[in-house]
């Protein structure tokens, strides 16, 4: 039903849901459109004449000119004169125009990828745009003249260019010379006593690469015998000079100050710090809260100074986006983040601090990353004691501080930054003294101690012969590391474990590929992978001339039926969905977000009857399969929670083992991976920083992520300058655009009428907080009745959160919320607005209750236990519905319908799963590509 106001509806009045009259009658929706259809055949000027009473219309035109308002003819304002001489009034400046066009042309060319060539189309198609606007308003305009063809001119004009520090670079040992003072061969030693590394930092004159041999040698024959570095050419020229590699990077001071320079960031790093102080200590729900933070940064006193802590991301990718048939190169990643922003700001791009890239095609090794790390570790060293930096809120200055506080990354990429040795070495770990013969038992060894380490480092750096260093790192599993130049660096305690590689690509992924047998047989197919991991995953089939089932626990129709369940399982928008091949060759390699939502929401509520119904058959012990997977679910929940109790560190330890036990009960020829031994260290990770995923390589990532897509040309020694330039440009437009909201959808939605059934219930929720609430149906009503009406907006969803939507249709529809004695689930059946705040503020929610399910037969007795132990659970209807206003709703819930007589249970129910305090899973991902987690803060 909706509201008519034509002419002949208009005759009659409607009373409003809250209160108010208006003029019209409420029709059917076609009565409507058949009414709008007679208007639209009449003349225009008697339409808009009816519709604006006060506004004349020029009738003898030809065509329709616009309307005019009606004013007094004594009444001219001087605006309107020079208005009337321009022939038009601009709505805004040529110069505000220009920068809005240059902005917009600027984020073609990084954001989208466009060219120079194709940016500049762009541009010129806009000023035509523009041009035809302001000629058919009669608006004189320089604009053309205004707005640069040249996108190099155009970044100079929206001052975009960032200064760059060039270093010649060592292609062998990585070693950093300054460009003026560069030997011709590099210089470099390894200790003391050892050889140079004697490698040609130039090309040679006739071996330059194109096109700098047209240029430099285009007047001369290249000479039969070898020019040395100080002869001059034939020509009289001086022999070029062109570096085989260079490394980039930007001045960590000047950022800064750019940094601190963003309008409203002051602010926003003040109010998160003023949010968490009213805390209580427990939970823990950012890093900044956890015990190796405030060991780093200890309360402050003074006011007017500023401490901040960042994170030092270090990786390698292939810029080529990982093309396994294409061309195998690997760039390395330096970049910092600012750990005091609040979660969902700190790992956007336009806050990253982008170091350097480190030259390609190959990696350095535990020795040569040193190199790499020196100028960064200066600017460091410098900010330890704090610099006076100018800041909007302290224009004359304040001091700023600034400590490294964790190292992320992936285990191979941390061990070779903060000087420990490789997983093959004999002490390979470096949280504890534990060897690699003692790996197989699962036991911690001696803890180390951060003083210790930095002792020994410092005497490897010391030692002059490298046999002396070797044989120390083999006996020790230490060596030097650049960041030990840091007073305040712990080497074992500022070193975080990536949950991203060692659990989800790491321990879960090695679970369900070799130990449930879904490893697939690669038979030389090759396949492209666009994994947020540097770490390529095999590619997993079912086919049964593929899939190598004695090597796996589960048997072929287990696995088909899991695959089965799997696909039937509704996750609500926001959540990683499974890919429709899962399980077939050409389902590619999963990310570690698939794995983490696999084993957190797909496979618990997938697994449990498919295992009941096959344990007869079965050549093992389901319970031992089922308490087995609980305690790897269970640990799963642990670490990628949002929050972390006391008592979070001591459940993962003793879980943990209990996955370890039941898995060498289980499973034949157990190949432990250093991996297994890594996460026995989580419990006190949990203890120094909070919820691991506070601290795993996600955001680098997905860092990696966007400098792959931006657009080189692919040579190594001048991509890396290249990724560095573009970056920084797109994180200063991008701080500089204004933000742009998005149109609003003014389609309000349809008044209905309520049905007698919805009508009642909703009476019986409403009278309990206005007891003069009267049924409209009781007639006759007395003077200044409060009536509940029967129209309401029906909403088919509504936001619960930023992001967060809930929906009366899949995959919203499931939701966890509060009732008066306990928590239950429901499903949304209608969702309606009142639009009176006397009544009511915001949409109002009709669930269907679904209620837990507990009485089953004999032999499905230890199911409910299962369940729990998963973090699901069975529920059905019992037909009862209830009203709730949106704060009651807890979170979203992912499901699996369920038939009849399943697990014991003689009518249809559903197994459901709450995703509030998952992480990983309770995520939307914003257009710059960071992501925000809406219920990270309190």
């Amino acid at each position: 039903m909706e509201i008519c106001t034509c002419d002949n509806c208009s005759q009659y009045t409607v009373t409003l849901p809250d209160g108010g009259i208006q003029k019209g009658l409420l029709v059917h929706y076609s009565t409507r459109n058949r009414h709008l259809r007679c208007l639209a055949n009449q003349p225009v000027e008697a339409t808009l004449s009816r519709l604006f009473p006060n506004i004349s219309f020029n009738e003898e035109a030809k065509g329709f000119q616009g309307p005019q308002l009606i004013k007094p003819k004594e009444v001219v304002t001087d605006s309107e004169e020079d208005e009337s001489d321009s022939g038009g009034k601009d709505l805004m400046k040529d110069s505000e125009i220009a920068f809005l066009v240059l902005e917009y042309v600027m984020w073609l060319h990084l954001e989208c990828g466009l060219s120079q060539q194709n940016s500049q189309k762009a541009r010129d198609r806009v000023i035509k745009i523009l041009e035809c606007i302001y000629q058919r308003h009669q608006i004189k305009s320089t604009l053309k003249e205004s707005i640069p063809h040249d996108i190099r001119t155009i970044v100079k004009k929206l001052q975009l260019n960032v200064s760059f520090e060039q270093y010649i670079c060592c292609s062998k040992c990585y070693y950093l010379y300054d460009a003026e003072l560069a030997p011709d061969e590099c210089s470099y030693k390894s200790s003391p006593s050892s050889q140079p590394c004697a490698t040609d930092l130039f090309h040679s004159s006739w071996a330059l690469p194109d096109p700098q041999a047209k240029v430099f040698l285009k007047d001369f024959k290249v000479p039969s015998q070898k020019w040395s570095y100080g002869q001059i050419l034939p020509n009289n020229k001086p022999r070029p000079r062109i570096p085989k590699v260079k490394f980039v990077t930007q001045s960590f001071t000047e950022w800064i100050k750019w940094f601190l320079n963003i309008p409203g960031l002051e602010e926003t790093i003040e109010k998160w710090k003023e949010q968490l102080e009213t805390q209580p200590l427990e939970p823990i729900f950012d890093v900044v809260q956890g015990a190796m933070w405030k060991t780093i940064f200890p309360k402050e006193f003074n006011n007017n100074s500023l401490t901040l802590g960042f994170s030092l991301f270090v990786d390698w990718f292939n810029p080529m986006q990982n093309k396994l048939s294409g061309r195998q190169v690997s760039m390395g990643v330096i970049a910092l983040n600012c750990l005091n922003l609040p979660p969902r700001l700190r790992h956007q791009p336009k806050y990253t601090f982008l170091a350097g890239m480190i030259p390609g095609p190959n990696q350095p090794n535990m020795l040569t990353i040193n190199n790499v790390l020196v100028p960064l570790v200066k600017e460091l060293i410098e900010f330890n004691n704090g610099l006076t930096i100018c800041t909007p809120k302290f224009p004359r200055g304040r001091k700023v501080q600034v400590k490294l506080a964790a190292l992320i990354g992936d285990v191979v990429a941390t061990h070779k930054v903060s000087g420990f040795m490789s997983h093959s070495a004999n002490k390979f770990c470096n949280w504890c003294e534990v060897t690699i013969n003692e790996k197989k038992s699962l036991k911690l060894g001696k803890s180390r101690s951060g003083r210790e380490v930095r002792n020994i480092s410092h005497q490897y750096h010391e030692l002059e012969s490298q046999a002396k260093k070797d044989k120390l790192a083999k006996s020790t599993g230490i060596r030097w590391s650049e960041l030990n130049r840091l007073p305040y660096w712990n080497p074992v305690l500022n070193v975080t474990l990536g949950v991203m590689h060692n659990w989800f690509e790491g321990i879960l992924q090695h679970h369900f590929k070799y130990r449930w047998g879904f490893a697939f047989r690669n038979q030389g197919q090759q396949h492209d992978s666009n994994d947020d991991s540097s770490s390529g995953t095999e590619v997993m089939s079912l086919a049964q001339s593929e899939c190598d089932l004695k090597s796996g626990l589960l048997s072929d129709s287990i696995k088909r039926k899991l695959i089965s369940n799997i696909h039937l399982v509704v996750v609500p928008k926001g959540v990683t969905r499974m890919r429709k091949h899962l399980g077939e060759s050409k389902s590619g390699t999963l990310k570690a977000s698939e794995w983490n939502a696999l084993f957190n929401v797909y496979i618990p509520l997938s697994i449990l009857d498919v295992v009941y119904n096959f344990s007869q058959d079965a050549h093992f012990n389901y319970k031992i399969l089922l308490i087995n997977l609980c305690a790897l679910v269970q640990c799963t929940n642990l670490v990628s929670g949002k929050i972390t109790q006391k008592e979070d560190s001591l459940q993962f330890s003793q879980t943990y083992e209990t996955y370890q036990k039941t898995s060498f009960e289980l499973f034949e020829n157990i190949k432990l991976q250093p991996n297994h031994h890594y996460a026995m260290h989580l419990p006190d990770h949990i203890d120094w920083w909070g919820p691991p995923m506070g601290v795993s390589e996600f955001s680098g990532e997905r860092l990696v992520g966007i400098l792959q897509i931006l657009k080189t040309n692919h040579l190594i020694g001048d991509m890396e300058e290249t990724l560095m330039k573009k970056f920084s440009q797109r994180q200063r437009l991008e701080v500089q655009m204004q933000e742009i909201t998005e149109p609003q959808n003014m389609r309000s939605p349809k008044i209905s009428q309520l049905t007698n059934h919805i009508y009642d219930r909703l009476f019986l929720h409403l009278r309990s907080a206005h007891p003069n609430l009267r049924d409209y149906r009781d007639l006759p009503h007395p003077n200044d009745a409060f009536v509940l009406p029967n129209y309401a907006k029906a909403l088919k969803s509504a936001f619960w959160k930023i992001g967060m939507k809930i929906s009366s249709l899949q995959p919203n529809n499931i939701i966890y919320f509060k009732d008066r004695k306990s928590n239950n689930y429901g499903q949304v059946s209608r969702i309606i607005d009142l639009g009176s705040t006397k009544l009511h503020k915001g949409p109002l929610i009709l669930l269907k209750v679904l209620k837990k399910i507990n009485k089953r037969s004999k032999e499905f007795e230890q199911v409910n236990s299962f369940l729990e132990a998963l973090n699901i659970t069975q529920v059905g209807s019992d037909g009862s519905y209830v009203f709730i206003p949106m704060d009651q709703i807890i979170s979203l819930a992912a499901y699996r319908r369920l038939p009849a007589w399943t697990l014991g249970i003689s009518k249809p129910s559903l197994f459901v799963r709450n995703i509030n305090k998952l992480v990983g899973l309770e995520v939307q991902t914003l257009r710059d590509g960071s992501f925000l987690d809406h219920t990270m803060s309190p």
